[in-house]
């Protein structure tokens, strides 16, 4: 069960800052509303009353999702609520959770900087969360002008360019990496920092994106003999580079000095033209019993091989079992998240 959804109708009337009162209550409460709430229900985007009663401008949200439109919107009056639209998206992205564990995600679309929050105090107050809730990207390293050499003088991993385009949205004369989250621009799946408290503050779902990058160091031979080992247990991604799955994996390697963390600044064009610093997405802490809707459609990470195939093979078995079964594959180590 999600915190979000089992109390919808109560926190669509109350703002931000009584949310330190919520929380107390609904530790109170838990086990009873886990005994009596059904709230497995699919991912909808925010009314626009739920979005200006927490605090973000919802005209500001670019790309948002829409019926027949962008980003697989659907219309579905299914779940009447004031805290939702009837506007159900059909796209479902595969992420890791902060452990490695799989989850899915939907996309309800991206902010461009702060401006898009209210300058009430209820606004500042989300801004602020948002910035607290971290969404880990991978984006594609294209090679640069020169590869690494063994020992013989003979090329071997190319050097992926770990310089960013600036601006962010724009090009350099050399390779360089577009800080972007969409999804032909991700080496692998997103990981979302979904600590405890996250269900229940971070109310509309948006989260800093932060931009994970190898840099030089990690194609020198010291460098390459610790992503082997990260790469023998989680595989590879299309450029050979490994999976990263968990906080602690990115937190390790950032400080080995192997990858570093990028963002887009508050201060680009609203026009978003510079790149986006924010994403809406729905992560759902329960994707089992009809979470995943018979329409769903998984967007996932490819090789660039001939059959396409998967990066984490996982997603795909796994969000066929959702929406076969309603729940994880059989032996699967997969599990719901708890709120607290």
């Amino acid at each position: 069960m999600t915190c979000k959804r089992n109390t919808e109708n109560y926190i669509a009337k109350m703002s931000i800052a009584s949310l330190a009162g919520l929380v107390m209550l609904l530790l109170a409460t838990a086990p009873s509303i886990a005994q009596t709430v059904h709230s497995n229900i699919p991912p909808f985007d925010f009314s626009d009353a739920f979005y200006l009663s927490n605090g973000l401008d919802p005209t500001r949200i670019v790309f948002r999702i829409n019926a027949g439109g962008t980003g697989g919107g659907v219309f579905d009056a299914s779940f009447p609520s004031p805290q939702l639209s009837q506007i159900r998206e059909t796209f479902y992205t595969g992420t890791f959770d902060r452990n490695g564990l799989i989850n899915f995600t939907s996309i309800l679309g991206v902010l461009v900087n702060s401006h898009s929050f209210l300058t009430t105090p209820i606004g500042q107050n989300m801004h602020s969360v948002a910035d607290s809730f971290q969404a880990f990207v991978f984006p594609k390293q294209p090679k640069g002008n020169h590869n690494t050499l063994s020992a013989a003088g003979i090329p071997s991993t190319p050097n992926l360019t770990s310089t960013v385009c600036n601006p962010p949205g724009g090009a350099a004369p050399e390779p360089c990496v577009t800080l972007s989250p969409v999804a032909p621009n991700r080496r692998q799946n997103t990981m979302f920092d979904t600590r405890a408290t996250y269900f229940c503050i971070d109310l509309i779902q948006v989260w800093l994106a932060e931009y994970v990058i190898f840099t030089p160091q990690a194609f020198t031979s010291d460098g390459q003999k610790i992503l082997k080992q990260i790469s023998q247990t989680n595989g590879t991604t299309f450029d050979g580079t490994p999976v990263l799955n968990t906080l602690d994996q990115i937190n390790s390697l950032q400080a080995q000095g192997l990858v570093t963390l990028g963002e887009v600044p508050d201060t680009v064009a609203d026009d978003g033209s510079q790149g986006v610093r924010y994403v809406v997405c729905d992560v759902m802490q329960d994707p089992t019993d009809g979470t995943v809707t018979p329409d769903g459609q998984l967007v996932d990470a490819k090789h660039n091989d001939a059959a396409l195939t998967s990066v984490t093979p996982d997603f795909v078995n796994e969000f066929k079992c959702l929406q076969q079964t309603g729940n994880f594959c059989v032996g699967s180590p997969q599990r719901v998240p708890v709120p607290f």
